[in-house]
């Protein structure tokens, strides 16, 4: 009540006190205890807390999938256009020939561009995974 400058303090703090004891008032509306208070305070920590860990990790997964992409295009980008038809015709010959059936028109090219991305993204996982040993 202090810190909201209630005026039914404002004459005599301690004789309020006094008779707030003596009659037994409720607490004032909105009175949230002091272990109440903490605990909301350390709730919303925790939820700050998490909050920026999400964000770190968005930013993270962002980051990743941004070299991943600039990968696979350093990647396509290297190949002559011969070896690009090869690996068109081999990422196609590994997908399903049913999904296949069904692309045409510009779903047609967006089929194959992520064929092509997955079958990319397999050979790279590929190199870079060290051969087991026996």
């Amino acid at each position: 009540m202090v810190g909201k400058q209630d005026k039914r303090l404002a004459r005599s703090p301690a004789g309020y006190l006094v008779k707030s004891i003596t009659d037994d008032y409720a607490p004032p509306k909105g009175y949230v205890g002091r272990e109440e208070r903490r605990a909301r305070e350390e709730a919303e920590r925790a939820r700050e807390r998490q909050a920026a860990e999400d964000r770190r990790r968005e930013r993270a997964e962002a980051a990743r999938e941004k070299a991943e992409r600039q990968a696979i295009d350093a990647y396509w980008s290297a190949l002559t256009p011969e070896q690009q038809a090869e690996l068109d015709a081999a990422a196609t010959a590994q997908a399903d020939p049913a999904e296949v059936a069904q692309e045409w028109g510009a779903l047609r090219k967006l089929g194959q561009r992520l064929r092509r991305d997955q079958y990319i993204r397999q050979l790279l996982t590929s190199q870079a995974t060290p051969p087991v040993e026996p």
